[in-house]
């Protein structure tokens, strides 16, 4: 069972090169983004103790 933390926060600012926008749009892919969410996790999961 999992509990919540109350009031943890992540904050990444980053910034994206040119190189990795490869789309209409100059949108970034699926993958990038999800490597995002998993430092956002390895972030938060050492205060998770």
């Amino acid at each position: 069972m999992t509990t919540a933390v109350v009031g943890a926060s992540v904050t990444h600012r980053r910034y994206v090169p040119y190189s990795h926008a490869h789309y209409a749009g100059n949108l970034v892919d699926g993958a990038y983004s999800l490597g995002l969410f998993g430092d956002v996790a390895t972030e938060l999961y050492p205060h998770r103790r």
